[in-house]
This record gives C-alpha cells, structure tokens and sequence, in this order.
C-alpha cells in the first residue's frame, strides 16, 4: 500500500510538471520569446486572450476551472479578492516593495506585478499644419482636418480623462494615484458631444492607417513606433494609469501544483521576462529602475510622464464601488449606446 501511495503521488507531481498551464492574458502583450523562454524552464502554457475586463470577468466566472493563471487589471483585483476568484496572500513578503513603482503595493501580498501602461494622443499623418492632440476636444476637431478619429471603448478610461480635463466638479487630489471617489452627478452633464462619436477596442487599428489620430493605452502604438509620421503625446492636465498583476486562480490547487504556479508567476514577473515583453511591447517594466529596451519615442514618453507626475497629479485606474459602478454604467449607456 506504501509503495502504490508513492508511485501515486509521483506520478501526480510529474503531471503537475508536463499539464500546460492555462494563461488568461490580454491579446498581444505577452512576448514569443518569452513563451519559448518559459517553455525551457518547465513552464508549458496555454494561453487564452480577453480583449476587455468585462470579457476577463465572464471568463473568470464562467470558466473558472479551467483558468490556472490570470493577468488582469488592477481594477478587478479587490474584487476577485473578495469574492475568492484569486487566492489571496499568495506572495506576502515575496515581492520586493522597493523595487517597484508606488501604485503596485496594494496587490504586492496577493500577485506579481507584470506591466503598466499611460494613456496618450496618437496622430498619425503627413500632414505638417497638424499638431498632436493633447484633449478630447482637440482630437474631434481633427475630424474636419479629413483625419479618422478613435478613442479606447471602456467606460472608466473615458471618465477619467474627462475628469482629468475638467468636465465635472469632483477634486483629484495632488500628490497621489487616485479615481476620485465622489458622487458623479455632473454625469448627467456629459453627452457624446463631448467625445469623438467612434470608438474602438484597440487603437492600432486605427493609427496603423495615414491620416488618423486617436486616444488610448501607449503600448499599442508599439508595432508603429518606426513611422516617421506617427506622434505621440501625452494629455494635457493629469495623466491616467492602468497597471496589471499576475494572479493565481483559486481552483483549490494540490500544493504541488500551487508552488509550480508560484513560481512561474515569480518567473514571469522577474526582470529577465519583463525585459523580454517590455521590449516587443513597449509597456512599460513595474521595476522603477528598469528603462532598457523602450523605443525612443517611448523612453521620451515615460520621462515625459514621470516629470509630469511629480508635478500634478495621476489618476489610477480602478472599480469603484457596487454604487458608484451602476451610476457610472448608466451613464455609459447613454453616452455610448444612446440609451
């Protein structure tokens, strides 16, 4: 009986070691060499792509099981916390605090911090008499210049680039990474005629093309870097951060299992990988001294940025709370949708 009870628990720690890892990642933004990289280590993976949090959510709830690893936005993690989708203190005292920017302690004791991303104007024409937008009323005015013109489809983007230009009454507070939490009555406030009247999941779509101008996360300009026509910068007034983690699911995992996933989450979020997806990319690394391999125009960028930054302050993306959510949805509904 002893000697079945060892060949079992063998062959399961073997099978830990060979059984891909299923990866639920945004599109584009883990490199090849990376995945070739973690393949030499044991870290085997299967990689299924989400182009939204809401599709990240569903996912997560109607797919659990099937999901090992999952890099999300830092919006989504309190409440995947709260409802036990992710474990929780997985990595307390594992990550070192000092290494990273500020706005990744919150998620430190529960998962890895992976990428961080601003958002930016992206205007991409020959056209010399054009200057990059640095707002949104700026970028619709391009339209009668003959220039297509997008901007990233996601509600909580959108509100706070409007915050961050003064479209409402709520204070954002100096010195600090914060959704400013009030009561968003000047919501009512906000139509479409405030915003250009396409929009789109990604930009790339949209400034890959001549003669096109948009707003959305910088690491999507990344494949266009080298055109001479494309420009980038930042927006006037505070700029907007969004960052993600690498989390583990909470799938009830033998401890076999857990500290292989442990360890490729560590693996994945170390320097050496983040250099690898910092470089095909262009996001930028969580280290807050790692600057290698960014494209000049985006090692500008991030100069730019964290000048900015300690001079005004930035917003932080995140879920706020279940009632300021709903309000924040019907608002988006009337806006977008027209309902």
């Amino acid at each position: 009986m002893i000697t079945v009870f060892l060949f079992v628990t063998s062959f399961a720690a073997d099978s830990n070691k060979t059984r891909p890892i299923q990866l639920l990642n945004w599109w584009e933004y883990l490199a090849k060499d990376a995945v070739t990289a973690l393949a030499s280590q044991g870290h085997h993976l299967n990689v299924i792509t989400y182009k939204s949090n809401e599709v990240a959510v569903s996912q997560l709830i109607n797919n659990k099981k099937n999901i090992d690893v999952v890099i999300v936005s830092s919006q989504l993690i309190p409440s995947l916390l709260k409802d036990k989708v992710i474990y929780s203190g997985l990595f307390q005292n594992k990550n070192q605090q000092t290494e990273y920017y500020d706005f990744f302690h919150s998620t430190l004791d529960h998962c890895v911090p992976y990428l961080w991303s601003t958002t930016v104007f992206v205007m991409n024409t020959q056209k010399s008499n054009l200057q990059v937008p640095t707002n949104i009323v700026q970028l619709r005015q391009l339209k009668k210049q003959k220039l297509t013109i997008a901007t990233i489809d996601d509600k909580f983007e959108i509100l706070a680039r409007l915050q961050a230009e003064n479209h409402q009454t709520c204070p954002i507070n100096k010195g600090g990474y914060s959704f400013p939490n009030c009561d968003f009555k000047y919501l009512k406030n906000i139509s479409l005629g405030l915003l250009p009247s396409e929009f789109t999941t990604s930009i790339a779509d949209i400034v890959k093309n001549e003669n096109t101008a948009a707003y959305g996360w910088h690491g999507e300009t990344a494949p266009f870097l080298d055109k001479k026509t494309l420009a980038i910068s930042l927006p006037q007034g505070p700029p907007v951060i969004g960052f993600d983690a690498i989390c583990i699911v909470n799938n009830k995992q033998t401890p076999a299992r857990l500290r292989q996933l442990i360890n490729f989450a560590q693996t994945l979020g170390g320097r050496k990988f983040t250099q690898y997806n910092v470089k095909q990319t262009q996001y930028f690394s969580p280290y807050k001294a790692d600057t290698e391999n960014l494209h000049p125009k985006i090692a500008e960028l991030l100069n730019s940025l964290n000048l900015r930054v300690d001079e005004l302050p930035a917003i932080l993306i995140y879920a706020p709370n279940s009632d300021l959510h709903r309000k924040i949805n019907i608002w988006w509904k009337n806006v977008r949708y027209g309902k």
